[in-house]
């Protein structure tokens, strides 16, 4: 884990490890890693599927579109979970061997990388909280037709947890698209709350409670969306 006091981007930052080489390091310098809490967790993407994905491992800090990206393909092969089919839309020559790995191995690594939560600051602490419960119990927002889209707590203001929602919830909005390939509209909004060094799980509680009670919107502010023209 970097955290952004040794980040060159001022992000968290999840370094990859093989072999004692930084394995993505050693190959872009556009941009951070990705964020722990995007590739960490029960549903991380570095855990193999029934079907090999492709995972993001570092973004270029403006863009992949712009200044490139890695990825990696992650699949199971046997008894064996492996990283191959590297690529950096922006660096056709890249080139870097596939990795093998035991599964157990493997999943006691991700699982203890995951649990190291040390390093946190308190709002980061309560956005994870917040982020995991509505997550698990989305008729929290689902009562005034909104999904959960995000919540963090950034180095830069790290006594705010900013929600992100959108109405309707984004699932609604995506499972459109699938089925007739046009955007629906929608709005994303924007919640802000307070971080303290209150204990992280009454906090994240509250914040919980106060969406369960209330019609978050009015209280939002918008900062995104989708209208179509009329």
């Amino acid at each position: 884990m970097v955290l952004p006091a040794d980040s060159a981007w001022d992000r968290v930052e999840l370094k990859l490890w093989v072999d004692d080489r930084d394995v993505v390091g050693s190959v872009f310098a556009e941009g951070p890693g990705k964020d722990p809490d995007q590739l960490l967790g029960p549903d991380s993407p570095l855990l193999p599927g029934a079907e090999p994905r492709e995972v993001m491992l570092a973004e270029a800090v403006c863009s992949w579109g712009c200044c490139g990206a890695v990825f990696v393909r992650v699949r199971r092969e046997g008894v064996e979970v492996v990283w191959d089919e590297w690529r950096n839309p922006d660096d056709p020559g890249l080139s870097l061997p596939a990795v093998r790995f035991a599964p157990a191995q493997y999943e006691a690594e991700l699982a203890r990388a995951d649990g190291m939560r040390f390093w946190e600051w308190p709002g980061r602490t309560v956005a994870r909280l917040v982020r995991t419960r509505l997550a698990a119990e989305p008729e929290v927002l689902g009562r005034w037709n909104c999904g959960v889209h995000g919540a963090t707590s950034l180095p830069d203001t790290r006594d705010q947890v900013e929600l992100l929602f959108t109405s309707p919830p984004w699932d609604v909005v995506d499972d459109h698209f699938e089925r007739t390939g046009e955007f629906a509209e929608f709005t994303q909004f924007r919640l802000r709350s307070p971080a303290t060094w209150e204990p992280a799980e009454i906090q994240a509680e509250r914040i919980i409670a106060e969406l369960r009670d209330s019609d978050p919107r009015p209280r939002a502010e918008v900062c995104g969306g989708y209208t179509a023209r009329r």
